[in-house]
């Protein structure tokens, strides 16, 4: 007689071609004994083996009572008296017969494949792994210490035979399966795909373990991004006619030095320039050693409080680990549950955190932070801010006097809220406050710019079209010198925002298609949400991606992608009728939330959409 018993991933009995039905099993203590001795060496197992591990509970005479009416219900169900013997003191399954499980036939597979050392025979004995031992069995102490040793049995010759993904699947907090993953995409030129990669080990360690990804990691994910953004990003050009506002930063940032911490305060219109300049004072006071944190506000982040703040500091927290253990227990709490680059618990509602415990956490970090080097912390477009991060940043400013902490907020005069009128007011009134108002570019400074697009000087009659047009506004005179054609002339209608249309009408329907709905969406998108945002599949999302990030419109932050520049995103919804932009948030709801967005960004399109029910 032939007994095959399956025990992983499912519980099965066949004898002899025919296999058990489910309903043959009347009694669950009778298919537990035959688990018990199925996966016992030899499949015998001493009585009082038996009757401890299914009934500890009981006095000796009902557990053997117990076990003669367990095993003469198992025979009943296996159809042979011979089946469950019960002799000499011992329990035994099929003992004339000869019987195979696949645990026996895995762990032999393992041995021979692990002392081999053979990744192919690695990969082959993982492919007899069925799945957890006794899944239906979670609870029961006699299977929990075999079903662990199978686990790692299995874990390991996935390790050895560099099943990555695999191994990702079955253990998803395994730094080394992650870095293969991702050094793999890399290599493949999949840099999109390995930054993805690196958010899921930081969700998963988080998640499932309360820790950071390790230096090993965190390396690899630099080496990534790095690369990745070179051929993303357009040359940053040299700062033009912006000489005297970047020396008046400057002094903020000496002054700042000495500890006489500020707030630098930069107006300007859309497209005057703020985060350029910004921008440039940050990568001085990057080179020059200090800390550096950039945050930007999002209208379409449906208002989620501290947002800008909290992306500036998981990004500081992953560059700098050992910041956490730098601040008081409680503070690191907060911050846990607010961010997620610091161990602790999962993340909340930022809106659930009290107020007071934020500010204190967040100054804290950031105070520990500027230390002996200094720390520069932008946040732009701060006229998109909720009141909270508002607030949030005015408690850091007021704090920022007796420290080595320069805030620099940039935002646009003419959108700023009561609650950041009433902000600027306050520092100012405490002399908190150096304020730069930028101004539109002078005629030879605009010249000078498009000298630099076109490579070469324009001539008057470029310079005078250009001029016309942009009015001294350094992102509409960078967006037409690129239209230039040969022939010198600028073939763009009068109207600022046609500069852009007229950039983006020549990336071709498919990319300007994915890009209005990127835009719709605004914010930040990580790979994940940009895919499902195309409706493209991953390999021509991610082509798409690359095509945006070569152009310049887009650019990585962080772990995810965001517009380089607002008013790239705004031309883009302006182009929208009404009904096509309210359909477009309906969309975007739905796909926002397919990909696992945060409730309050899906809400805010559905509002959008017209769709209040829904939010």
């Amino acid at each position: 007689m032939n007994v095959r018993i399956r025990l992983l991933g499912d519980f099965r009995v066949v004898v002899d071609g025919r296999p058990l039905p489910g309903d043959a099993w009347t009694s669950r203590r009778s298919a537990e004994l035959v688990k018990l001795l199925a996966l016992a060496p030899g499949r015998r197992l001493r009585r009082e083996q038996v009757m401890e591990a299914l009934w500890p509970e009981l006095a000796p005479d009902a557990m053997a009572a117990n076990l003669h009416k367990a095993a003469h219900l198992a025979r009943r169900s296996l159809g042979a008296d011979e089946s469950v013997v019960l002799a000499s003191g011992s329990a035994a399954l099929w003992p004339a017969a000869t019987v195979a499980t696949d645990v026996d036939r895995f762990e032999s597979a393992t041995d021979h494949a692990l002392a081999s050392g053979d990744p192919s025979a690695c990969r082959e004995a993982a492919s007899l792994y069925g799945g957890e031992l006794l899944p239906d069995d979670p609870y029961a102490e006699w299977a929990l210490r075999r079903r662990d040793e199978l686990h790692l049995r299995h874990l390991e010759v996935l390790r050895r035979g560099e099943l990555w993904e695999e191994l990702v699947r079955a253990d998803p907090a395994d730094e080394e399966a992650h870095r293969a993953l991702i050094a793999a995409h890399a290599a493949a030129g999949n840099g999109h795909a390995a930054i993805r990669q690196f958010r899921r080990l930081q969700d998963a360690l988080s998640r499932e373990l309360g820790v950071r990804p390790g230096p090993a990691s965190m390396a690899l994910y630099r080496q990534v991004v790095t690369g990745l953004a070179v051929p993303g990003h357009a040359p940053r050009r040299a700062l033009v006619g912006r000489e005297m506002e970047l020396a008046r930063a400057r002094v903020a940032l000496g002054l700042a030095a000495e500890g006489a911490g500020s707030v630098l305060l930069v107006s300007g219109e859309p497209g005057i320039g703020k985060t350029r300049l910004c921008e440039a004072l940050l990568s001085e006071a990057d080179e020059a050693g200090w800390a550096t944190m950039h945050g930007a506000a999002r209208e379409a982040e449906g208002a989620v409080p501290y947002a800008p703040v909290v992306g500036a500091i998981d990004r500081l927290l992953l560059d700098r680990p050992e910041l956490a253990g730098a601040i008081t227990e409680g503070a690191r709490a907060a911050l846990a549950s607010l961010a997620t680059a610091i161990p602790g618990s999962a993340p909340a509602s930022p809106a659930a955190l009290p107020r007071q415990q934020v500010l204190s956490a967040v100054t804290q970090l950031l105070t520990v932070a500027s230390g002996d080097r200094g720390l520069l912390l932008f946040v732009d477009d701060v006229h998109a801010a909720d009141d909270a991060t508002i607030g949030l940043v005015h408690y850091v400013a007021r704090a920022s006097r007796p420290s080595r902490l320069l805030a620099v907020l940039a935002f646009r005069p003419a959108e700023m809220s009561p609650a950041l009128e009433q902000v600027c007011t306050s520092l100012r009134g405490q002399r908190l406050a150096c304020e730069l108002e930028l101004m539109p570019l002078a005629r030879a400074e605009s010249q000078a710019m498009i000298q630099q697009v076109m490579g070469h000087a324009p001539s008057s009659a470029t310079l005078d079209a250009i001029w016309e047009l942009a009015g001294g506004n350094p992102f509409f005179t960078l967006e037409l010198a690129s239209t230039v054609g040969p022939d010198g002339l600028v073939a763009v209608p009068a109207g600022l925002y046609q500069a852009v249309d007229a950039r983006l009408a020549s990336l071709g329907r498919p990319l300007l298609g994915v890009l209005e709905r990127a835009a719709i969406a605004g914010g930040e998108l990580d790979a994940d949400e940009f895919t499902v945002l195309s409706g493209l599949d991953e390999a021509n999302a991610f082509a798409v991606l690359d095509d945006a990030l070569a152009a310049g419109l887009l650019e990585v932050s962080g772990t995810a992608y965001r517009f380089r520049h607002r008013l790239v995103r705004d031309a883009l919804v302006r182009k929208l009728a009404p009904h096509q932009r309210a359909a477009a948030h309906r969309e975007a709801a739905e796909r926002l939330g397919e990909a696992g967005a945060a409730p309050a960004r899906v809400a805010y399109h559905f509002l959008a959409g017209g769709r209040g029910g829904h939010a």
